[in-house]
């Protein structure tokens, strides 16, 4: 019995250790994250940058599936995002394990490429069928909390509702309450107006504002340099960086990472990898 019982004991203990690992959250220590798919899996790098060595990308976890709209949380430090041709919202640990925590009910299918967490812990995504910010509780119980209807800044170019696809955005570390993101550089059939194409993009998510989800453009970006942007992240100096493409199409390869300065819509290529695309 005595043995019986140190091997149940031995047994517990895994179950625990494994279930540990299982969840295990990512390091909340101003690493760049970068997230890939090729429709199939989906990955998570790290940017490494190295003294007298070009920056390059270190994978962190691989999951089975497609997975969309990535954002860390760092209330939580889980990463959240959409499964894709479904209503479910995904919680990604770091030995890549998913929960899907829960589903949408406003919608069977989420079109969602956009997504981050704020400051706070709510996850954000941008649904470009539903041409709305949703705002989830994903930290304590599951909920959808707000619906933001996204229009343009009316001394803007731009009238009326916004209707241009994103592919990601990012809070800015400075202002929690401004998100920023790109317009592509290329039609992408989605009726969004030329005459903003290829500019960066200041979105309003200030909850108590009376411009909440006013989107103003900002800097444009030379095509002959970045077309696509579809992965925004910020670095610990609050710099803002793009994994993307300077390629032509609606959806060309996209493995090259930029520095990006919104304002002015200055671009500078950092590195290049041939093995990965953002989708």
């Amino acid at each position: 019995m005595k043995f019986r019982f140190l091997v149940l004991h031995c047994f517990f203990i895994f179950c625990i250790a494994m279930k540990m690992m299982a969840q295990q959250r990512f390091a909340c220590d101003g690493q760049l994250l970068i997230a890939t798919n090729d429709g199939k899996n989906t990955s998570i790098h790290q940017v490494k940058f190295i003294p007298f060595v070009p920056p390059f990308l270190s994978i962190l976890a691989n999951y089975q599936g497609n997975f969309d709209a990535l954002g860390f949380n760092p209330k939580d430090n889980y990463v959240y995002s959409v499964e894709q041709n479904t209503n479910t919202i995904v919680r990604h640990s770091l030995y890549n394990s998913i929960e899907r925590i829960g589903n949408v009910s406003i919608t069977d299918t989420l079109r969602a490429n956009a997504g981050d967490c704020t400051a706070d812990g709510l996850y954000v995504c941008y649904d470009y069928g539903l041409h709305k910010m949703l705002v989830f509780d994903v930290t304590d119980q599951f909920k959808l909390l707000r619906e933001i209807s996204l229009f343009w800044d009316p001394t803007s170019p731009n009238q009326g509702m916004f209707k241009a696809r994103l592919f990601d955005f990012a809070f800015d570390p400075n202002d929690s309450k401004i998100a920023y993101s790109f317009q592509a550089g290329t039609d992408q059939n989605d009726g969004a107006p030329p005459t903003t194409r290829g500019s960066m993009l200041k979105i309003n998510l200030d909850f108590d504002s009376p411009n909440l989800g006013m989107v103003t453009p900002l800097g444009k970006i030379d095509p002959k340099n970045v077309t696509h942007l579809a992965g925004f992240v910020f670095d610990p100096k609050s710099s803002l960086y793009g994994f993307g493409s300077s390629a032509d199409g609606i959806n060309p390869l996209q493995n090259s990472l930029f520095s990006v300065s919104p304002i002015a819509g200055w671009t500078s290529q950092m590195l290049t990898h041939t093995h990965l695309r953002v989708d």
